[in-house]
């Protein structure tokens, strides 16, 4: 279970400032970095393969935010070293309108992919699909919301193994147009 004492058990609605932080790579990684545990500037550092001078900057901008806080410290050669946590466990993003692109979202995660198919990792399954279907409104609500469970039951599991892995989930309308409904009577065809 992450350690993220003096932080929030309650869900965080975004004002503009903070959406637009989050808006930022750097600064999503290292909240989904903390969602894991508390961390270092210097563990997140390096996690990220970045420097400590630009994670800190970053750090220091979700702070002033209240995106993250400082939930202990401790001393290393007389100077306190901060570990941060994330002020909730989940942001909300107040409107529909407000939130992020989904295109954003899906290009950092198809670079993340692609990446993982370069290197050759295969650590574990890869999977990537898109499945349409023509349901009602409220169908589509069961299905959002059976999605968004599944997303929260990823996130829940419990830190181990060597590798991270990450989830994609969508549910979204489309453009498509359906094949008419009155088809047209053959019968005259010869």
């Amino acid at each position: 279970m992450p350690d993220h004492t003096g932080v929030s058990d309650s869900a965080l609605v975004l004002d503009d400032r903070q959406m637009k932080l989050l808006l930022h790579r750097t600064r999503k990684q290292i909240i989904d970095l903390l969602t894991e545990r508390p961390a270092t500037t210097s563990q997140l550092a390096e996690a990220l393969e970045s420097p400590k001078g630009t994670i800190g900057h970053h750090c220091q901008q979700l702070l002033d935010a209240g995106l993250i806080a400082v939930v202990r410290t401790r001393k290393v050669r007389a100077i306190d070293e901060k570990y941060y946590g994330r002020t909730a466990p989940v942001f909300v993003w107040p409107t529909q309108e407000a939130a992020p692109p989904g295109v954003s979202l899906l290009n950092d995660a198809i670079t993340e992919l692609n990446e993982a198919v370069v290197q050759g990792n295969d650590a574990g399954a890869h999977l990537a699909t898109a499945r349409y279907a023509r349901i009602p409104e409220s169908a589509a609500a069961d299905w959002a919301q059976r999605l968004s469970d599944l997303a929260d039951e990823f996130a829940a599991q419990r830190r181990s193994g060597e590798t991270t892995f990450g989830v994609l989930l969508g549910l979204f309308p489309t453009g498509r147009r359906p094949l008419p409904t009155d088809l047209p009577d053959d019968s005259d065809e010869t």
